[in-house]
């Protein structure tokens, strides 16, 4: 295997660990020596070094509360700990501080060539971790926009549903599709299609809170869920949504050069809108989570149907007033 290039030494008591590994740089190994919690944590959380090493009584700088997670990352970054006191005690206190990362521990006193056993083994640990979390990922979220694909966001709608009756709490779900997305590609051809979901799909993410949760559903249709919503605040998302949506119109980037080869005109663009259609829930006015679905979609077929490039709240639908627009 390919050995780490930069091991991190977390030496913040002068105690010699720097010197005492020394020996690991004859093997081509780059040890990064850190003299305070400050620095260590600095460089773990730019990434600049692949493998931690730091003595039992440097335990607090892998306290969560005053470091980022290192088992967050997307190649975590593993924790060699070296002690001098019974392994079992270290290895119970390294068992609950370090969860999704992998640890290994080795005494003070070992051979440097244990050492570099040991980093091996955590190299290839963390490895196969990075390759898992990256399948998947690819298995739960989709490709061209990162949200995730039907079947989880499915399965994060019925958790969050569940837990709003449980808890009495809010909940909303936004049903978004595109207008005349058949358009775009019969004028165009497939990469600008493409190209128009990839940036639809940007603007979602980056429109989302950290609890809430966005999917494709399929083709030119997406689908938001929101957590500790209410129906005002729902309303104000989707305006801006559909705002932020019919922003992306313009010349797609990779339009000048298709448009050259059929002599076109390179000053075409798309016309890029939505309509969207949501529907509130707070743990007891509706009965089952397909009533939710439902609503939504009802919601969304009253938005295509009065033209597009707006929002339609359930509700307000069924009240029939105008009230029912959002954002058009």
């Amino acid at each position: 295997m390919t050995l780490p290039t930069r091991l991190l030494i977390a030496d913040h008591g002068n105690s010699g660990l720097r010197e005492a590994l020394r020996p690991l740089e004859a093997l081509g190994l780059e040890l990064v020596p850190s003299s305070t919690p400050e620095t260590t944590r600095s460089l773990m959380e730019r990434g600049e070094v692949e493998l931690l090493v730091l003595e039992r009584d440097q335990f607090e700088l892998l306290d969560r509360d005053t470091m980022p997670r290192i088992a967050d990352r997307p190649r975590p970054i593993p924790v060699l700990l070296v002690t001098e006191d019974a392994e079992a005690m270290s290895a119970i206190i390294a068992g609950r501080t370090l969860r999704g990362t992998p640890w290994d521990l080795v005494r003070a006193d070992a051979p440097v060539e244990e050492f570099l056993l040991r980093a091996e083994q955590l190299l290839e640990r963390a490895d196969v971790l990075s390759q898992l979390a990256k399948a998947r990922y690819q298995a739960s979220h989709d490709d061209l926009t990162g949200l995730l694909r039907p079947r989880p966001f499915g399965e994060r709608l019925r958790e969050h549903f569940s837990a709003t009756q449980r808890h009495r709490l809010e909940l909303a779900l936004i049903l978004i599709d595109l207008d005349d997305f058949g358009r775009v590609n019969k004028e165009f051809d497939h990469t600008v299609g493409d190209e128009v979901i990839a940036r639809v799909g940007e603007t979602i993410r980056t429109s989302l809170r950290e609890e809430d949760i966005g999917g494709r559903l399929g083709g030119d249709e997406f689908a938001l869920i929101l957590p500790f919503t209410s129906r005002v605040d729902a309303a104000r998302v989707v305006a801006r949504l559909a705002t932020r949506i019919r922003g992306l119109s313009g010349p797609p980037t990779g339009l000048r050069s298709f448009v050259d080869q059929r002599r076109g005109d390179p000053r075409r663009s798309i016309r890029v809108s939505g309509s969207l259609g949501f529907e509130t829930y707070d743990g007891k006015d509706l009965g089952t989570l397909e009533e939710l679905r439902l609503h939504s979609e009802q919601a969304l077929h009253a938005a295509k149907g009065r033209g597009g490039n707006q929002g339609v709240y359930f509700r307000s639908l069924r009240a029939g007033g105008d009230r029912a627009v959002v954002g058009s």
